[in-house]
């Protein structure tokens, strides 16, 4: 199935991420009320100022779709030049125990490639022979996921702390506290993104190997 049936999968999460911290914003904006009544007593300009925080907080998903594949791959990887981890596939390669010695040489040649193009060109045909894979699937969903949830993080949290701000009319405790909070998120789904890319690559190889030069052999 192709990758945008992926990102299909993954939109549910990505709108309940987006309407989580459009709530919060919101929430914020409107002062931290701490009881239902203190809700009711807001003044009609606090319920206008809240309500245009959380509209451009679900505008932000809208925004997901504008970066490039590459713009949201060097903000996980933190890399300008080459930062898919497949330019690192084979000079990279970290120990992996569903992967022989000489694994790599038989799927991608001996000498292995070096340069960055080069490498994620021979991992590249081996992700289109077995992309349909359960777990070469499972890794790309869960990368994409995080991937893209680090794009909204930062999109969120600086729209949402902007915003709020502004509504406000000024900083307080609560928007520090709120654009803590979002750059903890950011930081988070980036590592977690990293882990999910850099499985998702040495899945690919894994399972390359092991149908390909050891059939029968696990690839979990």
């Amino acid at each position: 199935m192709p990758n945008t049936s992926l990102k299909a999968q993954n939109l549910p999460h990505l709108r309940l991420f987006v309407c989580v911290h459009a709530t919060v914003a919101f929430y914020i904006a409107l002062g931290t009320p701490t009881s239902g009544d203190a809700l009711w007593t807001l003044a009609t300009a606090d319920w206008t100022k809240a309500s245009g925080v959380l509209l451009a907080g679900l505008v932000v998903m809208f925004l997901n779709g504008l970066p490039s594949r590459k713009l949201k791959t060097r903000l996980v990887f933190l890399r300008w030049r080459n930062p898919e981890p497949a330019c690192r596939a084979f000079t990279d390669a970290r120990p992996d125990p569903r992967l022989r010695p000489d694994d790599l040489r038989c799927l991608a040649g001996d000498p292995l490639p070096t340069s960055a193009n080069a490498q994620n060109a021979a991992w590249y045909k081996l992700y289109q022979a077995f992309e349909s894979h359960p777990s070469v699937r499972t890794n790309h969903r869960e990368y994409l996921l995080f991937r893209d949830l680090s794009w909204l993080s930062l999109a969120a949290g600086t729209v949402g702390v902007m915003t709020t701000v502004l509504a406000s009319g000024g900083i307080e405790r609560r928007h520090i506290i709120y654009a803590s909070a979002s750059f903890a998120t950011l930081i988070a789904c980036i590592i977690v993104a990293q882990r999910h890319g850099e499985r998702f690559v040495y899945t690919v190889l894994s399972v390359a190997a092991a149908k390909s030069l050891h059939p029968g052999a696990s690839d979990e």
